[in-house]
């Protein structure tokens, strides 16, 4: 499996359709903030993502305050994430869908099939990107719903990350 290395851009803009409209792009949200947080989620289907993006929208000041621009997206279709909007109540970061599996794949997530049906036919597993300055600085990737960072550790990793200059780790690549 390809992936984005620390160090990288995306091969081509990491972009994708939101719910309110604008299309979100890793190069525009690099030229308003020095740093992106791009969480992806598995979907209206899953309720760790509802817990996950719940409470990213309880601390999105915590983000705001480090100059760390937020979005999450998922290969849901337009009407499952605007369903996800609304029924978790998401109001405080873009929220996108139609990422694609190329898209997914480039970023080193796993790609599930469906097996009940609440579940897409095909979507990628969750994972958690930062970018500085639209380079990946790091990356959290996990192959099945649980284990995600606890976004509080994230925000104190990140700001020994901004108090160090600490460089992004692991881009050596195999």
């Amino acid at each position: 499996m390809s992936r984005l290395l620390p160090g990288e851009t995306p091969a081509s803009d990491l972009a994708f359709d939101t719910v309110d409209g604008p299309r979100w792009s890793l190069s525009d949200a690099a030229a308003s903030a020095p740093w992106q947080a791009v969480v992806v989620y598995r979907g209206l289907h899953c309720p760790l993502c509802k817990m996950q993006l719940t409470e990213l929208g309880r601390k999105i000041e915590e983000f705001q305050k480090r100059d760390i621009a937020v979005a999450a997206v998922s290969m849901d279709s337009a009407e499952r994430a605007a369903q996800s909007k609304a029924d978790w109540k998401i109001d405080a970061f873009p929220l996108g869908y139609g990422l694609t599996e190329d898209q997914a794949r480039s970023l080193g997530l796993y790609i599930s099939a469906g097996i009940n049906d609440k579940e897409p036919a095909r979507f990628s597993e969750a994972g958690l990107f930062l970018f500085k300055a639209g380079k990946l600085h790091a990356a959290w990737v996990s192959s099945l719903p649980f284990a995600r960072p606890k976004l509080d550790e994230l925000l104190q990793g990140f700001d020994f990350v901004a108090a160090n200059d600490y460089p992004a780790r692991g881009e050596l690549a195999a």
